[in-house]
């Protein structure tokens, strides 16, 4: 990494930190929302056909990425 993209990393992170802060209050309705999709994801797994054990394992791997879209995509542009 050049001294650029060490700076430019820099500043995006002290961006986020401040953002975050300036929302904190929001993070509990987020939180809800994120186990809310979670627990959506994993039913339907489970209604896919997949067992509780994969459909657990998958819900991990990904989280709210399902089926590691974002890994797809970060793969297309390399």
């Amino acid at each position: 990494m050049n001294e650029f993209e060490k700076h430019l990393q820099n500043f995006e992170l002290k961006e986020a930190i401040q953002n975050i802060k300036e929302n904190l209050d929001l993070y509990p309705e987020y939180a809800a929302t994120m186990a809310s999709i979670l627990k959506m994801y994993f039913d339907s797994l489970i209604k896919a056909g997949f067992t509780e054990e994969q459909a657990f394992t998958l819900v991990i791997e990904h989280g709210v990425d399902y089926g590691a879209i974002s890994r797809m995509q970060s793969n297309k542009e390399d």
